[in-house]
């Protein structure tokens, strides 16, 4: 009987732990979609702060290094990481984006400015990463601290680049004033953004059926600001005033 039992088991292999051995392969194989994710997470934030950058003639790269530097933090806790991503892309970047065209500075100015691009980028990677760090914490200080951090880094962006509902606003706003005002004219707007030194929304206006200089249809430029959109350049009027 005990042969038996023995060559049995023998032919059937070893008995494993059954359930707790699947619950333990389905933990290994969570953990490695997480840490999948995690990477995934990271390179898009990536992808998108460098795609923001000064260099990409953008000011996009506030919000974008903040989110940068909070997902890199939040994922691997780790500054040094957080550093790196952030300041060495950018610095090598601006080194091969001015070393063909160094300006005035000549070759002397490329390190320097460098040094001094990367290090603003990396400024707002720096506060993404104390938004992370801070709201990691259990106290309710440091974590409305750190949504202060953040909803200050959002108005900071904003300043500078505007947000997509004020733009929208804005264009509202130009589109009901072309169509009361001129009424018998086909004016359409082709498109539009945010310029930080007026503090306003401008939109490029294409009025239909005209013809300029470059034998191309005349363009107008419309400028709204304030926080209810008001019309604060109108150059049709201007022109023909």
């Amino acid at each position: 009987m005990e042969d038996q039992t023995t060559r049995s088991n023998a032919e059937n292999g070893p008995i494993g732990n059954g359930p707790k051995d699947d619950a333990e392969a389905t933990i290994r194989s969570l953990r490695r979609q997480v840490r999948a994710l995690r990477l995934i997470l990271t390179v898009l934030a990536f992808i998108a702060a460098m795609g923001s950058t000064m260099l990409a003639n953008s000011l996009g790269f506030i919000l974008w290094f903040a989110v940068l530097g909070g997902v890199v933090f939040h994922f691997y806790r780790n500054m040094w990481l957080v550093l790196l991503l952030s300041f060495v892309p950018v610095f090598v970047w601006g080194i091969a984006d001015q070393a063909g065209n160094p300006g005035e500075l000549g070759i002397a100015g490329v390190l320097p400015g460098s040094l001094a691009l990367a290090g603003i980028h990396t400024v707002f990677a720096v506060a993404g990463m104390a938004i992370a760090w801070l709201d990691g914490f259990r106290k309710i200080s440091l974590r409305v601290l750190s949504a202060a951090l953040a909803v200050g880094v959002l108005i900071f962006y904003d300043g500078f680049n505007g947000n997509p509902v004020s733009k929208w606003l804005a264009e509202q706003t130009v589109r009901s004033y072309l169509a009361k005002t001129y009424p018998d004219r086909e004016l359409v707007i082709r498109d539009g953004g945010y310029n930080f030194k007026f503090s306003s929304y401008e939109f490029r206006v294409v009025a239909v059926g005209t013809q300029g200089e470059d034998g191309q249809p005349k363009e107008y430029w419309f400028r709204v600001r304030g926080a209810i959109p008001k019309l604060a350049y109108d150059p049709i009027s201007e022109q023909n005033s």
